[in-house]
């Protein structure tokens, strides 16, 4: 099922249908603790509806009450549900397990969206801890890195450790990867921040591989960002957790941001400056990591419910290849972009690059990396430039 965020069955007027509070107020009473609610989702093809029931504590809104009977035997894979309040049951068959979190209160929309991505979008399924893993055991920094910002900050820290440095994109050829980690040893991921979440090749490694961590192991998570690092290492916390590996540390990395469709980079003074001041950074988290600190640094994170909105909707904005353009006087047909395309979105046809699928990893590793410029993404790449790290 796919994630989703409006708190309320909303008519053609955007209203909540029991109260007439618009989805907006209800959020913003929400964020305040002032409403609580839950959703359900009933998937018919593509689509999903919404439908759900809130329940403010606010004395300026007060919803009726259901007053339909909850239901004694409720259809196999669901439960029945109160929303908020005695008697406010839905019907049975309504609320699927997987809404609720560990037999606990109802999971809100904004829960498990980045699991969500893994799981059902990529097909990733839960793996247990221990198993007999074919990998040679040692030390691992494993990362993600379209333009080399997130490849630098692993080097360095797997320097500082006396550790190695392994892309994910090295295992693009294996189904089923896993890790294993030496006892006491280090097991890092890194990667930089997309729409304030993880990338999708970030999302896909997590969710396809098998990990036997021992507890002694010291596992960190880390990101670079622009401006914000939104939740990111929360969310590669939470795809390891599931996978039996539990993080002890977060770091958050400021380093130029590569989404020149928005950003400029065309000031190699500033770009330089930046750097030289995440250079800094990475020497103190490499002597947090080889001291083995615990807790969250340099991160400038956003509210979780804000950063679930922004991924579920952003990302996929940002992924659509439609928006891609090519110089037809100046590209000389290397195909390097279709090599280096981390999700093989690219094919050479008649000696120029074609997007063969409707959405990418979104990291603009092809314009960022084409010797003559000639891949464009809107009006504005051109003039914003390029960059790369070192």
């Amino acid at each position: 099922m796919r994630a989703a965020f409006m708190v309320c069955e909303t008519r053609a007027t955007g209203l909540c249908k029991e109260c007439a509070v618009s989805a907006v107020d209800v959020i913003h009473m929400w964020l305040q603790g002032a409403c609580s609610y839950a959703h359900r989702g009933i998937t018919s093809g593509d689509k999903t509806q919404l439908r759900g029931s809130i329940t403010c504590s606010s004395p300026a809104v007060q919803h009726q009450k259901n007053e339909r009977p909850a239901q004694n035997k409720p259809e196999k894979g669901t439960v029945p549900f109160a929303g908020g309040g005695e008697g406010n049951g839905v019907d049975k068959g309504t609320v699927p397990l997987s809404t609720f979190a560990d037999g606990g209160g109802a999971r809100r929309p904004h829960e498990g969206l980045a699991r969500g991505r893994a799981k059902v979008l990529r097909g990733a399924a839960r793996r247990p801890r221990r198993i007999d893993c074919m990998a040679q055991r040692g030390r691992m920094i494993l990362y993600f890195s379209a333009t080399g910002n997130s490849r630098h900050v692993a080097e360095a820290i797997a320097t500082r450790v006396g550790d190695r440095a392994v892309s994910v994109e090295s295992y693009k050829d294996e189904q089923h990867p896993c890790i294993a980690v030496d006892d006491g040893g280090y097991l890092g991921f890194i990667c930089p921040t997309y729409c304030w979440g993880m990338p999708t090749p970030a999302v896909d490694f997590l969710g396809r591989t098998s990990f036997d961590v021992p507890a002694s192991a010291y596992v960190f998570t880390a990101t670079t960002f622009g401006t914000t690092s939104g939740q990111t290492t929360r969310f590669a916390a939470d795809l390891l957790h599931e996978k039996g590996v539990d993080v002890g540390a977060q770091f958050g990395v400021q380093m130029p941001d590569t989404w020149t469709p928005m950003f400029d980079l065309s000031d190699g003074a500033r770009v330089a400056a930046v750097n030289a001041r995440a250079d800094e950074w990475i020497d103190k988290c490499a002597d947090m990591v080889a001291g083995r600190v615990k807790g969250s640094h340099g991160l400038r994170a956003v509210p979780t419910f804000a950063a679930r909105l922004y991924y579920r909707f952003g990302l996929p904005t940002c992924e659509d290849t439609s928006k891609f353009t090519v110089d037809a006087g100046a590209c000389v047909g290397c195909g390097l972009c279709a090599r280096r395309c981390p999700t093989d979105a690219i094919r050479m046809r008649g000696g120029m690059p074609a997007w063969v699928k409707p959405s990418c990893a979104a990291c603009l590793r092809c314009l960022h990396s084409c010797p003559k410029f000639a891949i464009q993404r809107g009006h504005k790449t051109r003039a914003h430039g390029q960059y790369h790290h070192p």
